[in-house]
C-alpha cells in the first residue's frame, strides 16, 4: 500500500502482486469491514497511477477485484502461481504405511482449517477410519485468529495430532506424507505447500475456496 501510494504521487511504474486476497476481504467482524473499506479506497487512490498493473495467481482474484475497484481488465495479469523448484520436489513414491499419513504445514491460523482437521479426524475415529496427522507450522503471535499455543498442545497430548513444530524441511515432510492438506476458508492465492505437494505426486485436499 505505501508502495503504491508512493508511486501514484511520483508516477512510478509499479506491479502490485496479490498472492491472494487474505483476510481482509473475508466477511468478518466490524473492524475487518472497515479495514476492508480503507484499504479499497486506498487501491482504488493507487490504481489512478497510469502505470499500474494488478498481478493475481487466479482469476477469481482478478474479477472480484475488477468488480471491486471498476478497474480496466488490460491493467491486470494472471499467472499459475509462484513456482517452485521442480528438482529439489521431485516425485517421490508414496511411503508404505499402516495407517494414511496426513500433513498440515501453515501458519497455526484457525481460518487456515487445522481446526476443522481436527474435527475430521475425531469424527472419522468414531466410525474406526484413522489416520495419523501430521502438523508443521508457525505460531502468530498477536493475532486473534491465531491457534493458542495451549490448544495445539492439548490437540498433541491428546493423541490427536503429532506435533512436529516449525520445521526448515518441508519436503522431507512431504515425502514422508501419503496427503497434504490445507482447507484454508479464506481466498489464498495457490499456496506453495500444494504446488510442493503435486510437484512430489501426494493428494492434495483444499477447499473450495479462491
Amino acid at each position: 500500500l505505501i508502495g503504491g501510494v508512493l508511486a501514484r504521487l511520483k508516477s512510478i511504474p509499479i506491479v502490485l502482486s496479490f498472492v491472494g486476497l487474505g483476510r481482509v476481504f473475508m466477511d468478518g467482524p466490524v473492524g475487518l469491514k472497515i479495514i476492508k473499506k480503507v484499504v479499497t479506497q486506498i487501491y482504488k487512490y493507487i490504481i489512478g497511477n497510469k502505470n499500474c498493473t494488478l498481478l493475481f495467481e487466479h482469476e477469481n482474484d482478478r474479477n472480484y477485484l475488477i468488480k471491486l475497484l471498476n478497474v480496466d481488465v488490460s491493467k491486470t495479469v494472471v499467472i499459475d502461481g509462484a513456482g517452485i523448484n521442480l528438482e529439489k520436489f521431485a516425485y517421490s513414491p508414496e511411503p508404505k504405511v499402516s495407517k494414511p499419513v496426513v500433513l498440515f504445514a501453515g501458519r497455526l491460523l484457525w481460518s487456515k482449517g487445522l481446526g476443522d482437521l481436527v474435527e475430521v479426524k475425531t469424527i472419522l475415529a468414531k466410525k474406526n477410519i484413522d489416520f495419523d496427522l501430521k502438523v508443521a507450522g508457525i505460531c502468530v503471535e498477536n493475532d486473534s485468529d491465531a491457534i493458542p499455543l495451549d490448544v495445539i498442545k492439548g490437540w498433541s497430548d491428546a493423541g490427536i495430532i503429532d506435533w512436529l513444530g516449525k520445521s526448515d524441511n518441508v519436503c522431507d515432510l512431504i515425502k514422508s506424507s501419503n496427503i497434504v492438506a490445507l482447507p484454508s476458508v479464506y481466498s489464498e492465492g495457490i499456496p506453495r505447500i500444494l504446488l510442493e505437494a503435486s510437484s512430489v505426486g501426494r493428494v492434495c485436499v483444499t477447499y473450495d475456496a479462491g
